[in-house]
């Protein structure tokens, strides 16, 4: 404990040197400083397999899946009970037995799949630790080697977001908790690749810019991860109808969005005032839509595209910091045109 305390006050030290690019991390560190002065030093480590299983409960409940059966890769001892097999137990998860993975070609392809994401994450982990105390206080760029790819390579990063990220999409598809930074580098690699339409666009994009757009993906992306994990309200999927999700405010939403109502807005100066909690958009842009609150229910609605420019700004300012919403806020009509304002 002492040698961690240590470590993190020696860290706040040389990152004062350049502050506002380690401000959010010293205030951790301290955070961790004064968490580590009240720990027990008399603990035990030791690794925690429910979390798995959680999440495996929570993924067959959102897809309705009711019959199954679950084949866990044997471990340890041939006559005892893995870890595993006791946690998927202590979870209450049915119908689990585990056997040789050379007995079934599905353990063996989830092996696989399980495999290549671990060595990615690895291999990004490595690439983007600090070296020394003098490198930690500037800007880390995942290295230009990642990205200097021929079209066979680009082909192939295509196929892997597709099968990662496409293929059986679920809310609960992935389970990772708060320690999850690895796991959205990853995936923020296959989607940066994703985004490029052929390997012509992708080479249009000089090597040495392809690493800051990167980080930039990466960063935007962690930003959204932990905005989603702070929000108290509850985030649960229906399971009784497809393509229906919760936003991250609690309210019901359709994948196919022309199946929600506008919101009612009166065609009067005098408008009506709603309690806005987030503004957005569904698609790239494609539409603005608005999640209010009225008597304890929590809605989404779609906003006339009059208002697109007023949804950017709002969710402009949201994506510097300013925190515009939950707000009060008037809707209506002047001049046969729609207007907001936030009281």
């Amino acid at each position: 404990m002492g040698e961690l305390k240590k470590f993190f006050q020696e860290r706040i030290k040389v990152n004062n040197s350049n502050i506002i690019l380690k401000e959010k991390e010293n205030s951790m560190f301290n955070d961790l400083v004064v968490i580590l002065d009240d720990c027990n030093k008399d603990f035990k480590i030791d690794w925690e397999y429910t979390i798995s299983f959680d999440g495996f409960k929570k993924y067959i409940d959102e897809n309705g899946i009711k019959k199954y059966q679950l084949i866990l890769d044997k471990e340890g001892n041939k006559n005892e009970d893995s870890k595993t097999l006791v946690a998927a137990r202590k979870m209450n998860i049915k119908n689990v037995i585990e056997d040789d993975s050379q007995n079934h070609i599905g353990i063996q392809i989830a092996d696989m799949l399980a495999g290549i994401i671990s060595k990615f994450i690895k291999m990004l982990e490595e690439d983007l630790a600090y070296k020394n105390i003098k490198e930690a206080t500037s800007k880390k760029l995942l290295s230009k080697e990642w990205f200097s790819i021929n079209s066979n390579q680009f082909v192939l990063y295509k196929k892997m977001y597709k099968i990662i990220t496409q293929m059986n999409n679920s809310w609960f598809k992935s389970y990772s908790g708060i320690y999850a930074d690895n796991l959205v580098q990853f995936l923020s690699l296959l989607n940066y690749f994703n985004r490029y339409e052929s390997f012509q666009d992708y080479r249009e994009t000089s090597l040495e810019r392809h690493p800051e757009f990167y980080n930039t993906l990466v960063i935007t992306t962690l930003e959204d991860y932990f905005s989603t994990m702070s929000f108290k309200l509850p985030i649960n999927p229906i399971t009784e109808n497809d393509g229906i999700f919760y936003n991250q405010r609690g309210a019901k939403c359709y994948i196919d969005w022309t199946k929600h109502d506008f919101l009612e807005i009166p065609s009067t100066e005098s408008g009506r005032i709603y309690n806005v909690l987030s503004v957005g958009f569904f698609g790239k842009m494609e539409q603005p839509n608005i999640t209010v609150e009225d008597n304890n229910q929590v809605e989404c609605y779609l906003l006339p595209l009059e208002l697109l420019n007023w949804t950017i700004d709002c969710v402009g300012f949201s994506s510097i910091g300013s925190n515009v919403f939950p707000s009060q806020v008037k809707f209506g009509v002047i001049n046969n045109q729609y207007y907001a304002e936030i009281i």
